[in-house]
């Protein structure tokens, strides 16, 4: 199964804790995440300004963290999905 939705180089990948999930980091400034079962993307985060080289769940899964190339890192916290 492909995961298809970056219109650019994917630079990182990360998985949940309990392997249901991913985290896709990309040149195309945003970071995706996906449903591993459905192979389907649940959010899409647009607001990084430039590409994204970092990816990381928390352990509990209800955080991400991204790194950008302008040394930003960012929390973001993901809803029930």
């Amino acid at each position: 199964m492909g995961l298809n939705g970056h219109s650019d180089w994917v630079l990182r990948v990360g998985f949940s804790a309990d392997g249901q999930k991913a985290i896709s980091g990309s040149l195309d400034k945003t970071a995706r995440t996906w449903n591993l079962a459905s192979g389907q993307t649940n959010v899409t985060f647009k607001s990084i300004n430039n590409g994204v080289w970092v990816v990381a769940f928390s352990q509990d899964g209800h955080y991400m963290l991204t790194g950008t190339d302008d040394k930003s890192i960012r929390l973001w916290q993901l809803s029930d999905w």
